[in-house]
């Protein structure tokens, strides 16, 4: 299976969705001197604060995207990816105090079969158990591409499509539902200096606003993810009108 969803459709208002491509966690280790010991831990604590802070002080964040491992990253060494892996298995922990939270938790990506299968295992089982949560949906993308996304949505379209009576064009609906993450992204904050998307959300991120910070991912602050929301409030969003 490469898509886990906790839940189907979307809420009945959306409000706001985000982005986040934590980047610079390797950099951040050598700097503290830790090198090839760096564990991931601060990474694996700075999404707990994060997701903690959206709960109790942005009630119109209602979805989050963030981008824990990209299909590139598959081909890092195994200690890099076992230190991604380290950091989902404590996400995965952390589902157990979801009920008070109301995180709903979803996996989304192309290379599940590429994953140690206990993890895929547990991810599964998270994801069952935050399946009813409706408060902020948290989408995990491991071993995600936004280009191997859209090609798998387009097999998808085609599959759906082969029994039926052709000479119909595709509509976005139609393609959109086939996406591993439906709802367009609002905004998208990218941590670590690097200015550019790298392939993230490359469908859902049409028309939305982004952030680019040096701040390194373990040293992003809660403050200025608040700076990011408060701008992006200030934007007058036109959709190309």
């Amino acid at each position: 299976m490469n898509v886990l969803r906790a839940a189907k459709g979307m809420t009945t208002t959306p409000k706001l969705h985000l982005g986040i491509i934590p980047d610079g966690s390797r950099r951040w280790g050598r700097r503290e001197g830790k090198g090839e010991f760096w564990d991931g831990v601060q990474s694996g604590a700075k999404v707990d604060e994060i997701l903690s802070h959206l709960g109790d002080n942005c009630p119109d964040v209602d979805e989050v995207t963030i981008w824990a491992m990209s299909t590139e990253n598959l081909g890092r060494t195994d200690r890099d990816r076992q230190k991604v892996y380290r950091i989902v298995e404590g996400l995965l922990i952390e589902t157990e105090n979801f009920a008070d939270t109301k995180v709903r938790l979803n996996f989304v990506g192309s290379r599940f079969d590429e994953l140690p299968s206990s993890l895929a295992e547990a991810m599964e089982a998270a994801a069952a158990r935050t399946r009813d949560f409706d408060r902020l949906t948290l989408n995990v993308g491991l071993g995600y591409g936004g280009r191997e996304e859209i090609v798998r949505a387009v097999d998808l379209v085609v599959r759906n499509r082969h029994s039926a009576s052709g000479g119909q064009a595709v509509t976005s609906e139609e393609f959109e539902r086939c996406l591993m993450v439906p709802r367009p992204l609002d905004l998208v904050v990218r941590t670590g200096g690097e200015r550019r998307l790298s392939g993230f959300m490359l469908y859902q991120v049409e028309y939305a606003e982004l952030f680019f910070t040096d701040t390194l991912w373990p040293d992003f602050a809660t403050n200025e993810l608040d700076a990011c929301l408060e701008e992006y409030r200030r934007r007058d969003r036109r959709f190309g009108i």
